[in-house]
């Protein structure tokens, strides 16, 4: 049993449709790769430490002094249920009633999140991708720390790779009822559709059409973030703004998101698989990185949920000198970044 990974010669055997057989053998090494990162005791390597977890066990712990109870919805209406990240708070009481330590609980809400996703990055690029993904200190914080965002983002990776649309929509609506980061998906998602859907667009035009999407968005996220947050009530609007990342730093990601516009086939692969769509929505996340760096605010978490896109994306590319460059500027952006990251 093999990776479902894409082959190096012959094109038009790329990203078939997946067996049942393939599907499993890629769940079993994404559980395993995912099991192994889990396991690592990250709080007593990270010299950063995982605040965001830190801020969910303190929920947990005031959610069990009140008295909180599972699909309690009090007088709350469905919007504002909605709005309000509703199923999290229902999965922060599951842990807090079913785990004597919440962080226990936690990290098996780590564990499900990232085996989703390196799932999809195993399945599309094979197991090697989803190992380099999996290791990557982006990816760590991400799982082990904001576990709310990603597991919205393994949810929409998921939702991406399913045929009917009634359980698609659904993920997506969970995705976003998890965090409001799931608007941002569903905004690129509908973007993506509408685009596709012009089958005069080519594949460079639709390489391009996310590129000007991510400065869309990245503008958004600049100059309105903070009175969006405001319009719904949400606790972020106060919150002081992500210190930006330095020009260095983004060295590697802008050489990564040129090769990709450059080299990576997605019309290839258009109107057989959701492949397309991946590539574009990691372009979007990325660039939304890369142009909100550009615009001096942070942006890091978006790098953080354009990885496994990222990796599908590289793996797209036909040429091998240039997508073991791509890799190879990513092992060394991760060594680099794990040598500030741990103690």
């Amino acid at each position: 049993m093999r990776s479902f990974a894409l082959p190096a010669r012959d094109e038009s055997l790329a990203f078939r449709r997946a067996t049942g057989r393939s599907l499993v053998y890629s769940w079993l090494v994404a559980c395993v790769i995912s099991c192994c990162v889990v396991l690592v005791p990250w709080d007593q390597i990270s010299g950063q430490g995982f605040p965001d977890r830190d801020n969910y066990v303190a929920t947990i712990d005031v959610l069990m002094n009140e008295g909180a109870r599972s699909f309690d919805t009090g007088d709350e209406n469905i919007l504002a249920l909605v709005l309000n990240e509703y199923l999290w708070r229902e999965i922060l009481i599951g842990v807090g009633n079913h785990f004597r330590d919440p962080i226990d609980g936690l990290e098996l809400v780590s564990f499900v999140a990232l085996a989703l996703t390196c799932w999809m990055v195993v399945q599309r690029a094979g197991w090697l991708y989803g190992v380099l993904f999996a290791v990557a200190p982006l990816t760590i914080d991400l799982f082990i720390s904001q576990t709310r965002s990603a597991l919205a983002l393994a949810l929409f990776a998921v939702a991406l790779q399913l045929r009917s649309r009634a359980l698609r929509y659904l993920l997506m609506l969970g995705a976003f009822m998890i965090h409001s980061v799931g608007a941002l998906f569903i905004a690129i998602y509908v973007f993506d559709e509408v685009v596709l859907a012009r089958k005069w667009m080519r594949g460079r035009h639709l390489i391009l059409a996310s590129v000007g999407l991510a400065l869309s968005l990245s503008a958004v996220w600049v100059f309105l973030s903070s009175g969006i947050f405001a319009s719904v009530g949400d606790r972020r609007a106060d919150q002081e703004t992500m210190m930006p990342v330095t020009f260095t730093f983004s060295l590697v990601w802008i050489a990564v998101m040129v090769i990709i516009v450059c080299f990576s086939r997605v019309e290839a692969f258009r109107f057989k698989t959701s492949v397309p769509q991946e590539i574009m929505f990691g372009l979007a996340l990325l660039g939304m990185f890369l142009f909100g760096t550009a615009f001096g605010v942070g942006a890091l978490r978006f790098l953080a949920l354009a990885l496994p896109f990222v990796f599908v994306a590289i793996r797209c590319i036909r040429d091998q000198v240039l997508r073991s460059a791509a890799l190879g500027g990513i092992v060394l952006f991760n060594l680099i970044h794990a040598s500030y990251w741990v103690q």
